[in-house]
């Protein structure tokens, strides 16, 4: 009997677990890029739905090649952390001079599990090819749960992190900065956006950029992990009682 009212607790406790985990849905991810000339945008589309993997170069008015890589739910994050990262790699001509690049990286009806969420934003550059250009890049994140979650490229979304730049970006050794937002009661759906501007302010032919910028919303386990952790240790004990019983008989 004590056995079958274990199993059943325990069966319970995980049954909660899971239904209470949140369920991401994976809806639009997409990479757009903007330099203000002829065609812009240009949008880069997940390689195919739900894989979470954007590959793929453009060619722009200002901007001679631009290989993009971005990596999203399902590839990176978990249940409770929505994770998207980029890799950048471009080269400029003369008319980007003084004209921003700016590339958003976003993802729709998103979900980490309710309650208190935080942001933050990691951005890593250099500028690689002949030495004498001069540039700087901007990094910043979006969350936004208006209408759904559905809010594809949502700036200014309905929180923020901190604006990391704009930061001098340097032949070598590289530049790193990171940014958070202070933590808000969030909900899910939700989508999100990290945008990357680069400004060229001294062309250098040959002059090209190598970035690698990530962006995260985390919050705490769902309240049913919780309530399994929390039972287990009365479950154990429970039984260890019953096997001293058991034993002193």
């Amino acid at each position: 009997m004590f056995r079958k009212f274990l199993t059943l607790a325990v069966a319970m406790l995980v049954g909660a677990s899971i239904l209470g985990a949140p369920n991401v849905a994976w809806a639009t991810f997409e990479i757009r890029i903007n330099d203000g000339g002829v065609g812009s945008p240009f949008v880069i589309s997940e390689s195919s739905p739900g894989s979470g993997l954007i590959s793929g170069s453009v060619s722009t008015t200002n901007w001679t090649i631009i290989v993009t890589t971005g990596m999203g739910n399902p590839l990176q994050g978990t249940a409770s952390i929505a994770s998207m990262d980029i890799s950048i790699t471009a080269t400029p001509n003369a008319g980007a001079l003084n004209t921003p690049l700016t590339i958003d990286i976003s993802h729709t009806l998103q979900a980490v599990g309710g309650g208190t969420y935080s942001m933050s934003d990691v951005a890593t550059g250099h500028l690689t090819g002949t030495p004498g250009g001069v540039a700087t890049m901007s990094v910043q994140g979006f969350y936004d749960n208006s209408a759904g979650g559905t809010v594809l490229y949502s700036v200014p979304g309905t929180q923020q992190t901190a604006l990391i730049g704009p930061a001098n970006l340097p032949y070598s050794g590289g530049f790193t900065g990171s940014s958070s937002s202070p933590s808000f009661a969030g909900s899910d759906p939700f989508s999100i956006d990290l945008r990357t501007v680069i400004d060229v302010t001294t062309f250098q032919l040959g002059m090209g950029f190598s970035i690698d910028n990530s962006m995260t919303v985390t919050s705490p386990a769902p309240e049913s992990i919780v309530l399994l952790l929390s039972g287990a240790p009365l479950i154990a004990g429970a039984w260890w009682l019953r096997r001293r019983k058991v034993s002193m008989a």
